[in-house]
């Protein structure tokens, strides 16, 4: 197998026509997930969300969160009413609330297919067992020098770290070891999962978006051949359905009507300075 192409195949099909199909996109954070949901999210098939694990408690639902239909998560009529619509479910059990809470996505986007994201194995790990969904995974992998150099300059523009000293290579080994725990769970997820199971190397997917997203189609059994077109002609993504949750930049792009364009980022093979990158992968025990 070539790391970083497709895993499997397997589509939504046969006897589970019926059942409310999800995707659910899992990586390590800052590892393409949001952009890759976002990319997906221009089908007008797919309807894309992020993390409702924690819809329950009512975190998106604060006076300074946006829809990205523009208005308050407070006052979006969207979600209102799948909010009014959860009531009725929320004293039920951990995994049969999500279940019908992707039900009711669904149902009130009136499109076939949910796509969540999470950076928690567990999250994926609550529905290898039998699930009344039609539950798929598309791991999205990205380097590991990548995702320690992006999440270390967010820490140094928030002033967590600065440019150099102890404090930035204690956080360097702390991210590269959790990234480690991280693969090594969504590995094990993706080999009970089975055909159910596709991975993608987030590079990949941004230097070749068009063959990346054949094969999720393939997958999914949904076309995105318009939206390769999309692509070729070099337009912007645009806004998904009614998305609350994701990368804060792209979210704020998002409510200030920026444009957002699907690149790949390598300045960390020319910035990520050597002893960074070798403490990373002695810590993710890479060779």
């Amino acid at each position: 197998m070539v790391e970083g192409a497709i895993l499997k195949t397997g589509k939504f099909a046969g006897s589970s026509m019926n059942k409310t199909k999800v995707l659910l996109i899992a990586g390590a954070a800052h590892g393409g997930t949001t952009i890759t949901s976002i990319l997906l999210g221009q089908h007008p098939q797919l309807f894309v969300t992020s993390k409702m694990r924690g819809f329950a408690r009512g975190d998106r639902f604060d006076e300074n969160n946006f829809c990205s239909c523009g208005e308050r998560t407070v006052e979006c009529s969207f979600w209102r009413e799948v909010r009014e619509r959860f009531k009725s479910v929320q004293e039920t059990r951990d995994l049969d609330r999500l279940t019908r809470l992707y039900r009711i996505l669904s149902d009130v986007s009136a499109r076939p297919y949910v796509v969540d994201v999470t950076h928690n194995p567990a999250d994926v790990e609550r529905f290898l067992g039998p699930t009344e969904l039609d539950f798929r995974l598309l791991h999205v992998y990205r380097d590991l020098d990548a995702v320690v150099y992006s999440r270390l300059r967010k820490d140094h523009q928030i002033g967590r770290v600065k440019e150099s000293g102890p404090i930035r290579l204690f956080r360097v080994a702390k991210v590269a070891r959790h990234w480690k725990q991280q693969r090594q769970r969504f590995l094990q997820a993706e080999r009970s999962l089975d055909d159910r199971a596709l991975r993608v190397d987030y590079q990949q997917l941004c230097r070749e978006p068009h063959g990346i997203l054949e094969q999720v189609g393939s997958f999914m059994d949904v076309d995105f051949s318009e939206v390769c077109d999309h692509l070729m002609r070099g337009e912007p993504l645009e806004q998904p359905f009614h998305l609350i949750r994701g990368n804060m930049k792209l979210r704020s792009k998002l409510q200030e009507q920026k444009q957002i364009q699907l690149r790949y980022d390598d300045a960390y093979l020319s910035d990520m300075p050597p002893i960074e990158r070798l403490l990373s992968r002695v810590c993710a025990r890479l060779p």
